[in-house]
């Protein structure tokens, strides 16, 4: 028993003094090293071509939540501490939909650092509920 407490207690100062240096050692090499870290965003979808389907005479609605979406995206820790969900875009372009699902694939991008970035749950969609549209004329007495 008494040499349990030997151990702990005798030379405490140069104990204590070695933890703190090897806490700031290890604070060095995380900062030198700049390891890889992930985030998660959750952004709105911006909808390109709005008219693409009018055009062809149909009409559109959202479903299922669709209209924002959530990635992870992975880069060095320095990048990723700058990056906010401001500096990213999701666009759903209406050229590319899919009529007879209803998919319209979604592009995420970065305005800063894209080249140095890892996306997550990049390749999703979003999902419309499309339909003709119809012209009915009502007579209307007053």
């Amino acid at each position: 028993m008494r040499r349990v407490k030997d151990l702990f207690t005798k030379n405490i100062g140069i104990k204590i003094l070695s933890a703190i240096i090897a806490i700031i050692i290890w604070l060095i090499i995380v900062n030198i090293e700049d390891p890889e870290k992930s985030k998660v965003y959750t952004v709105p979808v911006t909808i390109e071509h709005e008219n693409y389907l009018e055009e062809k005479g149909l009409a559109y609605q959202i479903i299922n939540g669709t209209d924002s979406i959530s990635f992870t995206v992975t880069a060095k820790r320095s990048v990723i501490e700058e990056l906010t969900k401001n500096d990213f875009t999701a666009t759903a372009d209406l050229e590319y939909v899919n009529e007879s699902t209803g998919k319209v694939p979604i592009s995420i991008s970065s305005s800063r650092y894209n080249n140095r970035l890892e996306y997550s749950n990049r390749d999703q969609f979003m999902s419309l509920l499309i339909e003709e549209i119809q012209t009915l004329s009502f007579p209307v007495e007053v």
